[in-house]
């Protein structure tokens, strides 16, 4: 009687670990598939940009660069598959800091798509204050106009740290190519490109600004 029952505690045991395991599996898979439904609908946000009126030139110039960003995280990945096994630590040690500065640069498209709509829903009345005098703009105007030329100086800025980031991105998959793997790695070459990857996520937290 005693063996049957340890017998069935154990089976117990086993089936609740077996039901944990999945659960986590299934967990870890719902979280990829809603960044991925997430990066989706981002993608498709910024290219309806470049059909909405008044933003159609800055919602262009944005999609074009998100698009940029996909090739180029995908050229670094295909490079680093080829370079070194998933398995490795050397692999999440290449892949990791390149992932954080993605991310930080999706934060920045999305800050670009309400300075975007913004720009397009003001642009029109902006266009009827610049015709007038500016002596005879009230303060209301010329505080809506000011902030006008805020948002188009913030689109400037996120765009331009976005592509300094995608340059800095094809060096280091420049650099990867130049890694050999296995026993004949020049240790110095690796170092140097981990130190490059550390650095480039430290600045990944800067590109990241404050609206």
């Amino acid at each position: 009687m005693t063996w049957f029952l340890i017998l069935g505690l154990a089976a117990l045991i086993l089936v609740s670990m077996a039901l944990i395991k999945k659960s986590r599996g299934y967990s870890s898979a719902s979280g990829i598939k809603n960044v991925n439904d997430a990066t989706k609908v981002l993608k498709s946000d910024l290219f309806k940009l470049q059909f909405t009126e008044n933003a159609e030139k800055y919602g262009e110039k944005i999609s074009k660069q998100f698009d940029e960003l996909e090739n180029k995280y995908n050229s670094y990945l295909q490079t680093l598959n080829q370079k070194f096994n998933p398995s490795e630590i050397t692999y999440d040690r290449y892949l990791q800091p390149v992932q954080q500065v993605q991310q930080s640069l999706y934060e920045n498209f999305r800050k670009l798509k309400d300075v975007t709509i913004f720009i397009g829903n003001n642009v029109g009345s902006v266009k009827d204050l610049s015709r007038k005098s500016s002596d005879t703009l009230t303060v209301a105007e010329k505080s809506k106009l000011e902030i006008h030329q805020k948002y188009l100086a913030h689109f400037e800025e996120l765009y331009s740290i976005n592509q300094k980031a995608l340059n800095e991105l094809d060096s280091l998959t420049l650099s990867l190519a130049q890694v050999t793997s296995g026993q004949n790695s020049d240790p110095k070459q690796i170092e140097y490109l981990v130190k490059e990857l550390s650095a480039l996520s430290e600045r990944a937290k800067k590109y990241n600004i404050q609206s």
